[in-house]
């Protein structure tokens, strides 16, 4: 069954039901180069796979290493960043911290503007595209 996303009905859900709890993610798509998150997922995307082929080299150079905890370090990138998990992992941190410094190299003035670009309103109304 295709199911046509793009245009859809289903593609306004999360803005139109206050209890849609399943976005399709396509207006959030960090993969558009005009969308403002395009750039720090970017960043986060190479310093995922960076953190990733560094755990597969390790365990593919020790035979005695542990591999279901090297694939249980490699999925703590897999996260909703308001769930971070309890005390956190190395990948998470540097994650939230790649954010965290691509929001700090922008004037207060860009920020604010940034951030209000990425509100619900401004998203469903197309306007989380870069200044």
């Amino acid at each position: 069954m295709n199911t046509v996303i793009i245009g859809s009905d289903v593609q306004w859900e999360v803005f139109n039901t206050t209890t849609s709890t399943d976005p399709t993610h396509s207006l959030l798509s960090k993969d558009h180069f005009q969308s403002i998150l395009n750039e720090p997922a970017g960043v986060i995307a190479r310093m995922v796979t960076l953190n990733t082929v560094d755990k597969l080299v390790r365990v593919w150079e020790n035979p005695t290493a542990d591999v279901d905890a090297a694939i249980n370090e490699i999925l703590q990138c897999i996260f909703h960043p308001d769930f971070p998990q309890p005390g956190g992992s190395d990948i998470q941190g540097k994650m939230i911290g790649a954010v965290e410094t691509w929001l700090n190299t922008m004037t207060p003035q860009d920020r604010t503007e940034t951030l209000r670009r990425l509100t619900k309103d401004s998203i469903s109304n197309l306007g989380n595209v870069r200044l």
